[in-house]
């Protein structure tokens, strides 16, 4: 009988281990030569709310580090516009000098996005980036970006209700994990660069 109880207890432990271990990713943020912030999908054209706290996080990061280059990165997915055209009209309504923009509009995923924001870098001769994310997702950047060899830090907004309000995607971000992983062990990304 007690078998049977220690299955969905220990089943338990292990989710919660996976919760902590995803949003935990250290969090090193100093002035470095970029900001990237990631996109997430735009239904018809409007922010998603997972969207606006990488947004708002970028916007108070340039606030405190007057970052030189900000680079936008996402495509067009569920919207007409991409992802990155989106997010330029929310930072320049919200003050940011549409100078320090740089907007990557092709890619459709995480992967694509490291990709292409390493070669807007690399064009831009900028070596250092904080990459912007929400927190679930920071563990799965960090392995993309050394796999592609970027020196990077990351940020995401940490605070009790936004992890809670982050369970689902957290729990979606595990298949996301596995797939990325298995890209890495295929050597897939580097044939990418």
């Amino acid at each position: 009988m007690f078998f049977w109880l220690a299955i969905p207890a220990v089943g338990f432990l292990v989710l919660i281990s996976y919760i902590v271990w995803i949003h935990s990713m250290p969090r090193l943020t100093k002035r470095e030569n970029a900001l990237i912030v990631l996109g997430y999908q735009c239904k018809d054209n409007k922010i998603h709310r997972l969207l606006k706290e990488r947004l708002d996080a970028a916007l108070e990061l340039d606030r405190r580090y007057q970052f030189p280059v900000i680079i936008l990165s996402g495509g067009a997915q569920a919207s007409e516009r991409s992802e990155a055209e989106i997010m330029k009209d929310y930072m320049i309504q919200n003050g940011l000098d549409i100078r320090k923009i740089y907007v990557e509009d092709q890619s459709l995923d995480t992967i694509q996005n490291l990709v292409n924001c390493k070669e807007i870098m690399s064009r831009q001769s900028l070596r250092t980036c904080v990459i912007i994310s929400n927190s679930f997702h920071l563990r799965r950047i960090g392995f993309i970006a050394q796999t592609l060899g970027m020196h990077a830090n990351f940020y995401a907004y940490r605070t009790f209700s936004v992890l809670l309000w982050q369970i689902l995607p957290t729990l979606n971000e595990l298949k996301a994990f596995r797939i990325t992983t298995r890209l890495l062990r295929e050597n897939t990304i580097t044939k990418l660069m």
